[in-house]
């Protein structure tokens, strides 16, 4: 009992940490709400999930800031003309059968990465992004231990027409405030899908420097096993996905 009180309360100065840094967060140049995670030792992984989320395993990470929202589409498109950038095919299609506060979709990761460096940041690592979305009790999902389709934005309990808003499912938020980190928008990384032992990266011919991760899962998928926050998703960084969006991090200097 006295050791969980203490977790507890250690937990939760955490989180007041985290909120007392958010409010004198940087301010990005598309305006994002940015969210600071504290350093610390994290798990990565899920020996109950498939097989290349395994072994759990622990990290150490220096702190950051996040985005407490997905890119928007209204984000994306003052990118775009600030830019001069030719708007991608697949965005500017999707962006007009679902209105200016979805999440960008349709983009590649270097489409992601470009928007990111415009802002004055970068996509998040693979660690980065579960780091945020798990934190330090290690949720298996952004709120807790277990699913609940009233939560986020997936396809679970019946198909979900469209994303939502990137400012929807306050109710779903990560220990640090972070937003649809379940469902919505799958959300590129700036990290090689790599297996995190050398046992696994036999297993599988994907493994190495050709693909980068997505994370989050999407609206459109019906499992919950792939809206955990250690679920991995992988494509190629020139491939332009319908369900494929960005979230920024900014590092400190």
């Amino acid at each position: 009992m006295l050791f969980d009180a203490l977790a507890r309360r250690k937990w939760g100065l955490l989180i007041w940490l985290a909120g007392a840094a958010a409010a004198e967060g940087p301010a990005p140049r598309d305006g994002s709400q940015m969210l600071w995670v504290p350093p610390g030792s994290y798990t990565i992984g899920n020996n109950q999930g498939s097989s290349d989320q395994k072994p759990a395993h622990q990290v150490r990470l220096k702190g950051f800031w996040i985005a407490r929202c997905e890119v928007s589409n209204a984000q994306f498109e003052a990118y775009l003309k600030a830019t001069s950038t030719p708007a991608p095919p697949l965005w500017q299609d999707l962006a007009l059968k679902f209105g200016p506060d979805r999440p960008a979709l349709g983009l590649s990761q270097r489409d992601a990465l470009a928007y990111c460096q415009w802002a004055g940041g970068s996509l998040p690592s693979e660690l980065e992004w579960e780091c945020a979305a798990r934190g330090p009790q290690a949720r298996l999902y952004p709120w807790g231990k277990a699913f609940d389709s009233t939560r986020c934005c997936s396809s679970v309990s019946g198909s979900a027409p469209a994303p939502e808003a990137v400012n929807s499912h306050p109710e779903g938020a990560s220990w640090v405030g972070c937003l649809n980190m379940a469902g919505n928008a799958a959300e590129w990384t700036e990290s090689w899908y790599q297996a995190y032992s050398q046992e696994a990266s036999r297993q599988s011919g994907q493994f190495g420097q050709k693909y980068k991760v997505l994370r989050g899962g999407h609206w459109m998928f019906q499992s919950p096993d792939f809206l955990t926050t250690t679920a991995r998703s992988w494509s190629l960084s020139v491939a332009r996905l319908p369900q494929s969006g960005l979230r920024l991090v900014i590092r400190p200097q």
